[in-house]
């Protein structure tokens, strides 16, 4: 039996909502879920989605008044994972940004960037392979595994 993770997302700050496909042995889709992990998340899964707020920003175009990326103010609190793609897997950055002068909050979702080597994305920009390095490296430690226990640290 194996998962494919589609979409994971902090939940309240301090849960992790997954959802995911479960394929039985033969490689069939067993079923589509969706888990919601009622403990808090260890401290190292908020480290690792806090590298993503860069990304987001940059791909979502968030400008401070000086016309400078407003990475500070961005926070990316999960992500979503469409695996049938003509150029491969893509990933869109789910987050929001804190509007200081409204008190508002303005919620944000990239669009879509490929997570493979080949493939070509509408929204080139500077640190999208540094992106694909991110997922890739989650994926070799063992990027299922990491989802499906949240709530302990992950060596």
């Amino acid at each position: 039996m194996s998962i494919q993770i589609n979409k994971v997302k902090i939940y309240k700050g301090t849960q992790l909502k997954v959802d995911y496909t479960q394929f039985s042995s033969t490689g069939e889709k067993d079923k589509d879920a969706k888990d919601t992990y009622p403990h808090n998340i260890h401290e190292d899964m908020v480290v690792a989605f806090a590298v993503l707020d860069e990304h987001l920003t940059h791909l979502t175009q968030q400008r401070n008044s000086d016309g400078q990326y407003a990475t500070s103010e961005v926070h990316c609190d999960g992500f979503e994972l469409q695996h049938k793609n003509d150029s491969g897997e893509t990933v869109k950055l789910i987050g929001s940004r804190h509007m200081d002068l409204t008190h508002k909050t303005l919620e944000l979702t990239s669009p879509p960037q490929t997570l493979s080597d080949m493939g070509v994305d509408l929204y080139e920009y500077d640190k999208r392979n540094k992106l694909r390095l991110t997922f890739k490296h989650w994926r070799r430690r063992g990027f299922e595994k990491l989802m499906s226990s949240p709530c302990t640290k992950v060596s």
